[in-house]
Formats: C-alpha cells, structure tokens, sequence
C-alpha cells in the first residue's frame, strides 16, 4: 500500500516538474550557470588569496574545490543526473563545513547560499524530467 503522504525528498528531487523538454532544458541551464558563477567566484577568491590578498578559510585546497565544481557543472551541463544530485550534495557539505567552521557566526551568506541551493536543486530537477521524458541525447 502506498503511502498518504509523499516524502518531502521525492518531491524535492524526483518528481518532473517540467512539462516539456525546452523546460527541462532551461532548468538545466540555470544550474550550469550557478555552477560557473560559484566555480569563477572561487579561482577569484583563490588567485586573490595568493597574490597577497589573503582571505580567511583560502588555502590551496581552493582551487581543488574550483576544480571539483567544474568537473560536476560540465557533468550538469550533459544531463547527467548523477552530477547534479552531486552538485547539489557538494554544494551543501561545503557549506555546513564553512557553517561548523565558523560557528554559525557567517549570516551575511545565507540568502546567496540559499539562491545557488534553489539553482542546483532546480538542476537536479531538470535532468531528472530530461530523462523521464526518455530524452537521453542532446
């Protein structure tokens, strides 16, 4: 018997809420698009840091993290729904780190950090409803 009420993840991740395969496309987009801005918005702040500007948490695990962001917004960028639920996943883990680093005491963030949360997950969305509507190529 199926449950009355749906987890709040299903409806969060799974559930296509694109109609039609331009939608899903430019949910898409838009995630590939927080993933370039987040990803330019870290080699920024790591060049910065080590060209004598230096910025507090900027090590050079930075460009690491640039990198990985990268990696997983191309990933977005094919479809993939592994590298969106990724995305999103790394996104999330940083920012509880940086949360636990400092101690909750970094606010000021919050409402960008909740813009680009919203982007990855509508991402996660669109490469879901992409391939739900049995569209696997581009």
């Amino acid at each position: 018997m199926a449950p009355l009420i749906t987890p709040f993840w299903r409806l969060l991740l799974v559930r296509p809420i694109s109609v039609t395969k331009e939608d899903a496309r430019k949910h898409v987009m838009s995630a590939c698009l927080a993933g370039a801005v987040l990803v330019a918005i870290t080699l920024i702040a790591a060049i910065l840091s080590f060209l004598g500007r230096p910025l507090p948490g900027v090590t050079v695990w930075t460009f690491a993290d640039a990198a990985i962001c990268a990696a997983l917004t191309y990933g977005v960028y094919r479809y993939s729904r592994v590298c969106a639920v990724s995305l999103l996943l790394y996104f999330l883990a940083g920012k509880v780190a940086v949360w636990l680093q400092h101690g909750g005491s970094i606010i000021v963030g919050i409402p960008i950090a909740i813009g680009f949360g919203y982007l990855f997950v509508d991402g996660v969305r669109g490469t879901f409803a992409y391939h739900a509507m049995g569209l696997t190529k581009r």
